[in-house]
Parts: structure tokens; sequence; C-alpha cells
């Protein structure tokens, strides 16, 4: 009888485990002054992953736009937004993201681009252009 309760408090622990509701948000961050050099990009990832909350930051040099992944239940825009003005930049949050990668294409959210004209490629995968 033992044994069967505590199998049956097995599973029900394990279905409760895998009914995770996740919390994460991604948000997209104009700021000013724009990183001009791989030592404005790092400074960005260095100070802002220890705010409360943070999971992933993406910041290529050169450009002005920052992806911040967050539990939306620790923190917020606005709150990561006062982080920005803690190191030296004003954040706002942007509508769209096009983050330039290190190899030259352009990430737009989830999807990739491949030209200079920054036309995004509706098929998500990563271009051969």
């Amino acid at each position: 009888m033992k044994k069967i309760l505590f199998i049956l408090a097995a599973v029900i622990i394990a279905f409760s485990a895998g009914a995770k509701v996740s919390n994460d948000t991604t948000v997209c961050f104009k700021i000013s002054p724009a990183m001009s050099c791989i030592n404005c990009e790092t400074k960005i990832k260095t100070n802002l992953r220890y705010e409360k909350g943070i999971s992933a930051i993406e910041a290529t040099a050169p450009g002005d736009q920052v992806k911040i992944k967050f539990n939306k239940t620790k923190t917020d825009a606005a709150k990561i937004a006062k982080a920005f003005g803690k190191i030296g930049y004003k954040a706002i949050p942007a509508n769209a993201c096009e983050l330039k990668g290190h190899n030259g294409k352009t990430t737009c959210g989830k999807t990739k681009c491949c030209n200079k004209a920054a036309t995004c490629c509706q098929d998500k995968k990563d271009c051969s252009k």
C-alpha cells in the first residue's frame, strides 16, 4: 500500500512540475548613445546581467538596440530602462528589434534577415546569401 501511495505521489509531482507557466518575455530597447564598439556591448551585457529577473541579453555593436529576455514576475521594462541609466545609457522600449550580427546579417525577432536592405526571410532560417 505504501508503494502505491509513493508512486501516486511521484506521478502527481511529475505532472505538476511539467505544468509550469512561463513568465518570460522579451523586450527590445532602443538605447542612446548607440554602442560604437565591443567595449560598449560588453559594458551593457556585463552590468545588466546582474539585474533581477534578466535571463538573456542580446546586443551587438555597432548599434542602438538591445534585446532582453526577462521574467515578468521579477522585473519589468521600466526597471530595466532604469538599470540602463545606471551605466550611462538612456533606454526606451522599441516596437521592433533589428540587431546586426557579427556576421553582417540582421536578426529581426525570431526571423533572420539576409540582405543589406534587411528584408526578413519568412522561413525563420539562416539565409545562404
